[in-house]
């Protein structure tokens, strides 16, 4: 497996269409789709970081999307690959007939499918000490054995690593490799929470019905300003998932679930809903912007207004 490809340049609008739900136009979104369009132009690993439900397997799809690479996207959780020996980590190199009790057929691993491709490896931290290095061989030498085989099977394979877990405290805690997270120091991009970016939620529940929609065969209901109120004054703690998860939830049963606000806290339409949003967030921009369910931007943008006003009070 020697041949390798050159990449095709992929448009932007492929990091941003419908299906891939990292939608929004928020600075934390925009930035987030231009880092992973600039790093899926080189060859080196990347590592993704953010909280469960943040969208990582999407960013993954992406950047392997707007690498133009020709093998395909592979994904492999390494939950499933924690033991020492044995058929699980088997799932990542492959083997070769009889190589164990079980073995009874030849078969190519995650390594050797992605090949010419991208290799999602996502709870990278859940790595066992023999999978780190299986993947340390792999970084260095783009080689790799399958179990009860001798001989090196060679691949081109672009790496992404996901986590939510800070991988630098579990070096430190002796439970991953410092030389192994060294090789994912390149490019590390952060997922932002959903909470980071509450104003992107209108753009994104109305694609996220759509989607429902067609995999349940009905027609997408098009959400109530009271609803997107609820949808923005939650904290989402799970992030886009749970949001998937409510509006599931309006589809099936036609209301919103119960645990959300019946109300956004604040609206931005007066200078003292400001001052009280501020004021409960000890003067924390973002945080006040997240209570009124709009962006530090916007957020700023009310503030330039209300000091034009006492201005042009205080000079009549």
């Amino acid at each position: 497996m020697h041949e390798r490809t050159s990449r095709d340049s992929t448009p932007s609008h492929a990091l941003a269409n419908g299906d891939n739900l990292l939608l929004g136009h928020s600075a934390a979104m925009r930035t987030l789709r231009e880092r992973i369009q600039r790093a899926a132009g080189f060859p080196w690993p990347i590592r993704l970081e953010g909280p469960r439900g943040s969208g990582k397997n999407r960013a993954a799809e992406l950047f392997h999307a707007a690498s133009g690479r020709a093998g395909a996207i592979v994904r492999c959780g390494l939950n499933k690959v924690s033991a020492i020996e044995g058929s699980e980590i088997g799932q990542l190199v492959g083997w070769v007939r009889g190589a164990f009790t079980g073995a009874l057929y030849d078969y190519r691993g995650a390594f050797e499918r992605a090949h010419r491709g991208t290799l999602f490896l996502n709870e990278v931290h859940l790595a066992s000490t023999r999978v780190q290095e299986i993947l340390l061989d792999l970084l260095d030498g783009k080689r790799f054995q399958r179990l009860g085989q001798q001989v090196d099977t060679e691949v081109d394979v672009r790496i992404v690593f996901a986590t939510n877990e800070d991988l630098s405290a579990l070096a430190h805690a002796g439970r991953f490799r410092w030389d192994l997270l060294d090789r994912m120091e390149d490019d590390v991009i952060q997922m932002p929470a959903l909470s980071e970016h509450i104003e992107d939620i209108p753009e994104i529940a109305a694609a996220i019905m759509v989607k429902l929609a067609q995999e349940a065969n009905v027609e997408a209901d098009i959400l109530s300003p009271l609803e997107i109120d609820r949808l923005m004054g939650f904290g989402w703690p799970g992030n886009v998932r749970q949001l998937e998860n409510a509006l599931k939830w309006r589809i099936k049963y036609r209301k919103m679930p119960d645990y959300l606000p019946r109300t956004r806290r604040w609206t931005l339409g007066s200078n003292d809903a400001l001052q009280r949003a501020l004021t409960e967030a000890h003067g924390n921009k973002s945080a006040a912007a997240r209570a009124l369910g709009t962006s530090r931007k916007t957020l700023y943008a009310h503030l330039k207004r209300q000091q034009r006003e006492l201005l042009n009070d205080s000079t009549t």
